[in-house]
């Protein structure tokens, strides 16, 4: 692990739940995980149209690098793909990724938070070719408030 990475890792364990320990010893045993978010419309109206999102957590402490993020695929489609990204950057391939503003983390990436142990972390939006993806580069309007999507 890296150090002056703040995160769960070195935590005890022992009050965790299930899905909690999944994810530290999938950090511990791949490097990262990805945890998989479908917007409720039902309970926030306003999201809807937010495509899903898929997003790594565990980056910055294994390896170093910020953390990824694609919408509007299926789980299984994004953690191909996020792979996929992850094997490219490794072997010098620039796919298309835009930075996220920090303010974001506690509206997207809540798992994220929680393994980070705050919001300070970071992260990149790869885009996937003619997905619709919101614009993450600038802080959210407001608390709640859903990213905004390309007209």
């Amino acid at each position: 692990m890296r150090p002056g990475v703040l995160t769960r890792l070195d935590d005890a364990r022992d009050d965790l739940e299930a899905e909690d320990l999944r994810l530290l010893e999938d950090v511990e045993r791949d490097g990262y995980t990805t945890v998989a978010v479908e917007p409720d419309p039902a309970g926030s109206p306003e999201w809807e149209g937010v495509p899903a999102w898929t997003y790594t957590i565990g980056l910055a402490a294994t390896a170093g690098n910020p953390d990824l993020v694609v919408f509007g695929m299926t789980r299984d489609a994004a953690q191909d793909f996020l792979a996929s990204t992850m094997r490219s950057l490794a072997e010098g391939g620039e796919p298309r990724l835009e930075t996220v503003d920090p303010g974001w983390n506690p509206e997207l990436f809540g798992f994220g938070c929680w393994f980070y142990k705050g919001t300070d972390f970071a992260v990149l939006h790869v885009i996937a070719d003619d997905r619709p993806a919101p614009r993450l580069d600038e802080p959210p309007a407001r608390r709640g408030a859903p990213p905004p999507m390309p007209s």
